[in-house]
């Protein structure tokens, strides 16, 4: 990771000067706080997989290796169980299926199990009744 250092720029730069000197030769960790810094996290992959459409002159091969190369940034299956991937898939089916507002508000909270999310929609709903009932 140290040799990474004169080839930073900008955001990724000050990235790396915040880290704690213990954990600046760790690749990991560098590339964690890079990742962090710039906003790109699994999230990020799973929105551009939603988005993706075979383009103009693109061929089909082209548009499959692609989503291919997304779903494993999104999911990362190496260092997860089929349980975690199955969560974050069913996590996304669930917010896709709620109204709007909810998959907005839950989905600023970032939960990371189904449990959670559902949870948050709950609280969600349970505030909006509240509100209702105050009114």
């Amino acid at each position: 990771a140290f040799c990474l250092t004169p080839f930073l720029m900008g955001e990724a730069q000050a990235a790396y000067w915040i880290l704690p000197n213990n954990r600046v030769y760790a690749y990991d960790h560098v590339k964690a706080a890079i990742m962090d810094q710039l906003g790109i996290s699994p999230e990020t992959y799973r929105q551009k997989l939603r988005d993706k459409q075979l383009g103009t002159g693109e061929r089909p091969q082209a548009l499959a290796h692609r989503i291919r190369v997304l779903c494993q940034r999104w999911l990362k299956p190496e260092p997860r169980s089929g349980q975690e991937i199955v969560e974050s898939v069913a996590l996304e089916q669930f917010l896709w299926a709620l109204s709007p507002n909810i998959s907005r508000w839950v989905g600023r909270h970032r939960p990371s199990t189904l449990a959670t999310g559902t949870q948050l929609a709950e609280e969600y709903v349970d505030g909006k009744s509240l509100q209702t009932l105050v009114s």
